[in-house]
């Protein structure tokens, strides 16, 4: 009897060790946030010396995927004061002049994933698991942006007609499932399994990662192509190049420890080839996206010792 109270007791124990992990996967990413041993002191390595240039202010810390306008001037930002307890808040920041100016504020969830309308006059972002929409300068109200109707949509992004690409996440199988919908909640329209969709710039073409590679297809879903297949390497969070013929991403490839969580920036062409690295420092640089004077990236590389996530960019 001991025995089978003994076995049912560490079945239960699994499953419950099970759904941890799987909660803490999803809360915590395996590359969204940087860890301590992410963050470094230089600012800069050799191979890109005097290249680099830090956008965001030095006490800010940015969290997760940051948007750049259509005309290519300005970014926006989740952020907050290093060390605060406060939500994030969505930020503006006009490149050249690199002063923030929030634009949202109140609440007690963080704003995250902004994205620009095609027009630029407008971003959509997310707060839970709701998706909202409001004026580039933050007058005005916001609006609820229509997704899955689930109640558990992640990561919107606004292609050139104003379609929506995002993820809803069942937190059964642990599985992210990519989707689109029209800002007006036309269109709904479900296709398969992958995390971080981004749109190409004319928008006829989604780039994602599935099972730590990066993929493509069309925006109806077809012409499925994967991109990458390097062993024992994690390739994530593709973003198109401004002229749609690369994809920058970020990668532990040549990373010495396997099981790090250090990344560098990488990219390569929409059709697979010239693999190129364009960091290496190991400061947990992520989430790039190629503006029209360099890619963008977030960074834990820092001078002083605290464990901040700014945004640099780095000449191409």
């Amino acid at each position: 009897m001991r025995l089978a109270e003994n076995v049912v007791m560490l079945g239960t124990m699994c499953v419950l060790a099970l759904m941890f992990c799987s909660c803490a996967s999803y809360y915590e990413g395996s590359f969204e946030e940087a860890t301590t041993s992410g963050f470094v002191p230089e600012v800069d390595e050799p191979s890109t010396r005097g290249q680099l240039t830090r956008i965001t202010p030095p006490d800010m810390h940015i969290s997760w995927r940051f948007a750049i306008s259509p005309d290519g001037n300005s970014i926006v930002y989740s952020g907050k004061q290093a060390g605060s307890d406060e939500p994030f808040q969505l930020y503006r920041i006009d490149l050249g002049r690199n002063t923030p100016v929030k634009i949202t504020s109140g609440g007690d969830k963080d704003a995250w994933d902004p994205s620009f309308t095609a027009d630029g006059k407008h971003i959509v972002y997310r707060t839970g698991r709701t998706f909202w929409k409001i004026r580039r300068d933050g007058s005005g109200a916001k609006v609820k942006v229509p997704g899955s109707g689930l109640d558990r949509d992640y990561y919107p992004q606004v292609s050139l007609q104003d379609r929506v690409v995002f993820v809803t996440y069942n937190y059964l199988d642990d599985k992210y499932i990519i989707w689109t919908v029209g800002l007006d909640g036309s269109e709904l329209t479900q296709f398969r399994e992958g995390q971080h969709p981004t749109w190409s710039p004319d928008g006829s073409k989604i780039a994602f990662e599935y099972n730590g590679d990066i993929w493509t297809m069309n925006s109806d879903g077809t012409e499925l192509t994967q991109l990458t297949s390097t062993e024992n390497v994690q390739e994530h969070l593709p973003s198109f190049s401004p002229d749609g013929e690369y994809i920058v991403y970020a990668s532990n490839e040549g990373v010495v420890v396997s099981s790090s969580k250090d990344y560098n920036i990488w990219y390569l062409k929409t059709d697979g080839t010239s693999k190129t690295q364009v960091t290496d420092l190991r400061a947990w640089d992520s989430w790039p996206a190629w503006g029209k004077d360099g890619i963008f990236f977030l960074s834990g590389r820092a001078k002083g010792d605290k464990n901040v996530q700014r945004i640099w960019r780095i000449k191409q």
